[in-house]
């Protein structure tokens, strides 16, 4: 079974916010964003779906607006 994972374009969508926002937030404030994985051979990081919803459902109980500033 191939393990599908979420691009850092799937995850801006995701969160409401532009590809842009994505890679200034890996840079400069990764902590904003779920843990990443670095696939061997690949260019960009992706993020693994039940870690990202994992993310989300913490910053829903703890009401947090990180997926909707830039």
């Amino acid at each position: 079974m191939v393990r599908a994972f979420i691009s850092q374009a799937q995850l801006a969508q995701l969160l409401c916010v532009s590809l842009k926002t994505i890679q200034n937030r890996l840079s400069k404030y990764p902590e904003s964003l779920p843990t990443p994985v670095r696939l061997l051979g690949a260019k960009s990081p992706v993020w693994d779906p039940l870690t990202v919803g994992a993310w989300q459902d913490g910053l829903t109980a703890s009401g947090s607006s990180h997926t909707r500033s830039n």
